[in-house]
């Protein structure tokens, strides 16, 4: 018996055995065997797939969570070199007070305040 690939030239196999045209999703692994495209989500259950390919929970509320074919995706929801603030806001710069702090790659503007401090 010979196993079928059962999607068509230029799509690529979901995890949940659907078929896609362009292949896989940027954001999940792509496993080419035969000539043909696997798509696989690299995270256990529960866990969310950050747009650098790792893999955690929870997702920050001031990220933007997605459920593709049944799993988690916590997506940076800024334009990339856009900083991301603490209000939910994305902006290109990242003016005093406020400090540049990366994470995973991708720009979050804060605002450390000191024992006692508050920000208005």
């Amino acid at each position: 018996d010979l196993c079928e690939f059962p999607c068509t030239s230029g799509e690529g196999l979901y995890w949940d055995g659907s078929c896609e045209a362009g292949g896989c999703d940027s954001r999940v692994t792509t496993n080419t065997v035969a000539g043909e495209d696997l798509c696989v989500y690299p995270c256990s259950t529960g866990d969310y797939l950050y747009w650098d390919g790792s893999c955690d929970d929870p997702c920050s509320p001031l990220l933007t969570t997605t459920i593709y074919k049944d799993e988690l995706f916590c997506d940076f929801p800024c334009t990339t070199g856009e900083f991301r603030y603490y209000d939910s806001t994305c902006a290109a710069t990242c003016p005093a007070p406020y400090s540049a702090t990366p994470v995973k790659g991708e720009n979050y503007c804060d605002y450390s305040c000191g024992p006692g401090e508050f920000l208005y």
